[in-house]
């Protein structure tokens, strides 16, 4: 399949998905919806009830392969049963532009592709889905080869709908940025994440000290020269709650 049928499909199905996610919250329900599209996949956001989990305050992400509108009736109607109903009115909108800081990648990008290079020559070869993965990564590094810090200029754009707030956050957040939203203010939101803007993961600063791939990894394969800093997601809350605040004038 062509590259562009195949991105303009994802495109379709990730803005079909979300819709679909905040429906019931457009119809007369919504206490608070997180919405997180990646490619072909919804993926619901439920708590971690391990004991490591608990501990931890994680949560799972839990992936289908395809999604239909079944998955998204499924994802959905739980979120609905728990909403309170929301009286809906004219639609307004707010705006405001975020900076997202960066920093240079904690290991070496010359070490890193010698490192990536040797895998892709090894023997067994990696599979076809790794192989994918260290041929993004090699022409990272061939892309930044000495990176540096800075900043992301992203969009943060707030819809009101009476009483309905939706959150457009760019980039991939996390979902304790909408429940650290939602305990602060005294609207029903619906959060959407990868909204106007894929910069990347945006990882909640308690992410930061178990690392892992959104944390330390993820910022290669959308082409940013490194990850971003805690404070990133701060900013992005930060403007999110002036809009809130904006809109409620």
């Amino acid at each position: 399949m062509k590259t562009w049928i195949k991105r303009g499909l994802i495109g379709l199905s990730v803005l079909v998905g979300t819709l679909l996610i905040a429906l019931g919250a457009l119809v007369g329900y919504g206490q608070i919806a997180f919405g997180r599209g990646h490619e072909r996949d919804i993926y619901p956001i439920v708590a971690d009830t391990s004991p490591e989990g608990i501990a931890r305050g994680k949560y799972l992400v839990t992936s289908v392969s395809s999604c239909t509108g079944c998955h998204a009736e499924k994802i959905g109607g739980p979120l609905i049963g728990s909403y309170e109903k929301v009286a809906l009115g004219p639609v307004r909108a707010a705006r405001t532009v975020a900076l997202l800081p960066f920093v240079p990648p904690a290991t070496d990008p010359s070490e890193d592709r010698a490192r990536w290079l040797a895998e892709l020559d090894g023997d067994p070869p990696p599979s076809p889905a790794r192989r994918g993965w260290l041929e993004a990564c090699r022409a990272w590094a061939d892309r930044f080869p000495r990176p540096e810090g800075g900043v992301t200029a992203v969009d943060v754009v707030c819809w009101a709908l009476g009483d309905l707030r939706v959150a457009w956050f760019p980039g991939e957040v996390f979902v304790e940025q909408a429940l650290e939203l939602a305990a602060a203010v005294p609207e029903t939101v619906v959060c959407v994440s990868n909204a106007n803007a894929a910069p990347g993961y945006v990882p909640h600063p308690s992410e930061y000290a178990a690392g892992g791939y959104e944390v330390e990894e993820a910022f290669r394969f959308y082409g940013a020269p490194g990850p971003f800093t805690p404070d990133a997601s701060r900013r992005l809350g930060a403007a999110m709650l002036g809009l809130l605040a904006e809109l409620r004038r």
